[in-house]
């Protein structure tokens, strides 16, 4: 569900613009890693997962602006350098990044669009695995999770028909160490659903 546009939205997004990743595209500063979440929604995995990993350099893509600035508010309550943001749609992130410079990706919770004529709209659809092979260094990882098996299912047939290699997987993800949950999988795991989880190599 997408959220209403605040009235007071371009004040707060000014105000934490220093934080937004410039469009170019533009490379990332030499050593550290570059991690992309892409659908970061509030920003609870990316925060988690930097504050974990401070050597690491983390960009997170939001298409929504109200949960992009929530998101961008939280990193910057927390103190955290290493994270900047794109506002923007997947499809857009060559316009930010030049190709071969990500070394891990990360799809958690995405939009499952369960009808079949909208599984271009998927972000495991083959066309965005080809985007994303291009943004991944060589050898780059792609880690997925959801709740939704039957988009599990169509993401593992998408993988394979592009060549990917699959590294790890899981169909009932347990929690602990390793695992930094988002906001829907504490709230799934509530309600008892598995979560399922893939990761792949582009190559």
């Amino acid at each position: 569900m997408r959220l209403r546009r605040k009235k007071n939205l371009i004040p707060r997004l000014e105000k934490v613009a220093d934080l937004l990743w410039p469009e170019g595209p533009s490379a990332p500063p030499e050593g550290p890693r570059l991690c992309l979440e892409i659908g970061c929604g509030m920003g609870g995995f990316i925060a988690a997962l930097a504050a974990e990993r401070t050597e690491d350099l983390f960009l997170a893509a939001e298409r929504d602006q109200n949960a992009a600035v929530r998101a961008m508010e939280r990193v910057r309550g927390l103190g955290l350098d290493n994270v900047r943001f794109c506002v923007c749609d997947a499809a857009r992130l060559p316009d930010y990044l030049p190709p071969g410079t990500v070394s891990e990706l990360y799809l958690n919770f995405s939009d499952p669009w369960p009808r079949r004529r909208q599984a271009h709209r998927r972000l495991t659809h083959r066309n965005y695995l080809r985007l994303y092979r291009a943004l991944l260094e060589p050898g780059g990882v792609l880690v997925f999770k959801t709740d939704n098996e039957p988009l599990f299912r169509f993401t593992e047939a998408e993988l394979a028909s592009e060549g990917w290699r699959v590294s790890s997987r899981d169909e009932n993800l347990p929690r602990g160490p390793g695992n930094v949950e988002t906001e829907y999988e504490s709230q799934f795991r509530a309600l008892g659903r598995p979560i399922y989880r893939v990761a792949a190599v582009s190559g």
